[in-house]
């Protein structure tokens, strides 16, 4: 994913993790435990890898009743900037390292880049390797690797490819 570099005369649609609409919406903290930090990119889903509720590590990977779905990585604002190894400190970066508290969000209604073009009220399924998102028709058969990111739907517009798209958790 790559920051807006031009101006537009057309407003951008948002920044990825961004929640973009008021209203309610629940997000908790946690710590970031992935066992590959490149994982850790905000507007990706994470899954419990231990803890309870109040306290927990989270990771990229396979949604199931062992590790529940914990969140999408939301806020992009509110973290450190860290930049780029090795000395690019400024180089914009949404990812983040092991051991970073983030917010997860379980509700509420934020932008996400998808892997594949989206319509409003499709499903929405995380890879079990990164954390990556993808639509699938509501009855549609997911690809295989993908676990299902509960009660969240694509919502408010219509992507032609892959990019960004406006979704919503009802949790």
């Amino acid at each position: 994913m790559t920051f807006q570099s031009t101006v537009r005369r057309d407003q951008a649609g948002g920044v990825v993790g961004e929640i973009i609409f008021g209203g309610p919406h629940r997000a908790n903290s946690g710590i970031l435990q992935s066992t590959d930090e490149a994982n850790n990119v905000v507007g990706r889903a994470f899954k419990l890898v231990s803890g309870t509720d109040n306290t927990y590590s989270a990771d990229v990977g396979a949604i199931s009743a062992a590790n529940p779905f914990v969140g999408i990585l939301v806020n992009p604002k509110v973290y450190a900037l860290r930049g780029e190894a090795p000395l690019d400190t400024l180089a914009p970066s949404i990812t983040l390292p092991n051991a970073a508290s983030g917010e997860f969000l379980t509700m509420g209604t934020i932008i996400v880049t998808m892997d594949a073009a989206a319509s409003i009220g499709n499903d929405v399924y995380a890879s079990d390797t990164d954390g990556t998102l993808t639509p699938v028709a509501v009855g549609g058969t997911p690809p295989a690797g993908y676990s299902q990111v509960p009660n969240a739907k694509v919502t408010y517009r219509n992507t032609t490819g892959a990019g960004d798209a406006i979704i919503t958790l009802t949790n």
